[in-house]
């Protein structure tokens, strides 16, 4: 236990030594870190405070040429000042007189638009009433057409119905014929069957009366032979009787089943007959119904013809009138751009603002390039960076096919001097030394590896400072 704790003591005391040697260097790091940045701070300041010397310096040498450039810029500005005024007043009595000739004009052209119109609406409203009413003739001729065809099947119908009629009565008139002339049949069969019925009585009667009258000898073989010959007369009698009653029986049956067939032929021809009419009526009818739908699709064809083509016109009328109305609006839209154009023309000229006026040779929004180096140097309100003036050029309009920027306060802005403004950064001692062409670096902007041969020393130390 005893040496556990004595090796244990041992290595506390080695590490601690080392703790103790790294205390020691990290603190000779942090105080040699503090002491470069303090020459580097110092250093800076030196360089800063070199170059601040010598501007002031360089500036004192230029301030008695620079009061006398400025006294001749100065001068050459109140006679350029001058002559643009001298200008605008004469841009502006030129500008009065174009305007008052183009008013004139513009005036004349839409009276003449207003004229045009007017009357090519008279003759579009012309020619759409002459279409109406050949529209309601077309209709009013259709109508008649239909009137006339209707009638025509109307007629038609009641023909049909008069020889149905006609037919029907023809039909029970035939009945009644055949029934009257099947009972003059049936008369004259009773007729002959009663005559022949009294003829055979009467030969009866006559046969009983001569047997009643008739008196024999009476012996014994004439009688004998006599009743003899009297039960072979009685069979011979009742025989023919038998016969006669089979023969009439005959006879009637065949007279009756021969007037039967007759019958029945006449009623099968009949039939035929009636049946013949009948389909024959039948076939008229489907005639006369095929007619009739040939006439309606016919009518229907052409009235899908004539409705077609009045939908045709209609719908060209429409489009025409369309294209007329679409035309006008356009007509009335270039009119009010224009004449817009000349209320902006106007209102420009009442505020004595330059115009570019196309129809006067020389007069354009333009400066003359002594004006535009003068703004340069003593129109500068103050330092404005190419980013600034670009953001003031909110403001952009057309004027005669051009974009012209302005700024807030409604001047224009010359694309090409907006970059001549001076840039504080650019003479900033720290991101760009006097005399340097390195490229800007902003404080605590860390370049790639390798990069630092084109930047300075006082540069690199202050970019290790604040970076």
């Amino acid at each position: 236990m005893e040496n556990r704790r004595y090796l244990q003591h041992k290595n506390d005391g080695e590490w601690a030594a080392v703790i103790n040697a790294q205390a020691a260097t990290t603190k000779f790091l942090q105080e040699e870190e503090k002491q470069l940045q303090a020459l580097s701070k110092k250093l800076y300041k030196e360089e800063l405070d070199r170059q601040i010397r010598e501007k002031v310096s360089n500036k004192m040498q230029t301030v008695e040429e620079l009061n006398k450039e400025r006294q001749f810029l100065s001068a050459q500005q109140i006679a350029m000042q001058n002559f643009e005024a001298r200008r605008r007043n004469e841009d502006k009595s030129f500008q009065d007189v174009f305007s008052k000739e183009y008013s004139n004009e513009i005036s004349e052209k839409q009276r003449k638009i207003n004229q045009e119109r007017e009357a090519a609406i008279a003759k579009e409203q012309e020619r759409i009433r002459k279409a109406q009413f050949d529209l309601e003739f077309e209709q009013q001729r259709m109508l008649e057409n239909k009137m006339r065809s209707v009638s025509l099947e109307r007629e038609a119908l009641m023909k049909q119905q008069e020889e149905k009629r006609r037919l029907q009565e023809l039909k029970e008139a035939e009945k009644y014929k055949d029934k009257i002339e099947i009972e003059r049949n049936m008369k004259e069969m009773e007729a002959k069957e009663r005559a022949f019925r009294d003829f055979y009585n009467k030969r009866l009667e006559e046969q009983e009366r001569k047997f009643r009258n008739y008196r024999a000898i009476p012996n014994e073989k004439g009688v004998y032979e006599t009743e003899m010959r009297n039960k072979e007369w009685e069979r011979i009698v009742l025989e023919r009787a038998a016969l006669k009653e089979q023969f009439e029986r005959n006879m009637k049956d065949k007279a009756m089943s021969d007037m039967k067939t007759e019958l029945n032929r006449q009623i099968e021809a009949r039939k035929r007959e009636k049946e013949l009419e009948y389909l024959e009526s039948i076939r008229e009818q489907e005639r006369a119904r095929n007619n009739a739908r040939q006439v309606e699709f016919q009518s229907a064809v052409e009235n899908e013809r004539r409705l077609r083509e009045k939908r045709e016109l209609q719908e060209a009328l429409e489009k025409q009138l369309t294209e007329k109305q679409r035309n006008f609006r356009t007509q009335e839209e270039m009119d009010e751009i224009e004449k817009r154009y000349n209320m902006n023309i106007l209102k420009s000229i009442e505020k004595q603002n330059k115009i570019a006026f196309p129809g006067v040779p020389g007069i354009h929004s333009t400066e003359s390039p002594i004006k535009q180096q003068f703004a340069k140097v003593y129109l500068n309100k103050g330092y404005e960076t190419a980013e600034s003036s670009e953001r003031i050029s909110v403001n952009q309009s057309y004027e005669n096919g051009r974009r012209v920027s302005r700024s807030v306060g409604g001047d224009p802005v010359n694309r090409r001097n907006v970059f001549y403004w001076p840039d504080p950064n650019q003479h900033n001692p720290i991101t760009n030394p006097i005399g340097s062409n390195a490229p800007r670096i902003m404080p605590g902007q860390r370049l790639p590896k390798g990069n630092n041969g084109s930047r300075s020393k006082l540069a690199v130390a202050a970019n290790s400072i604040f970076g």
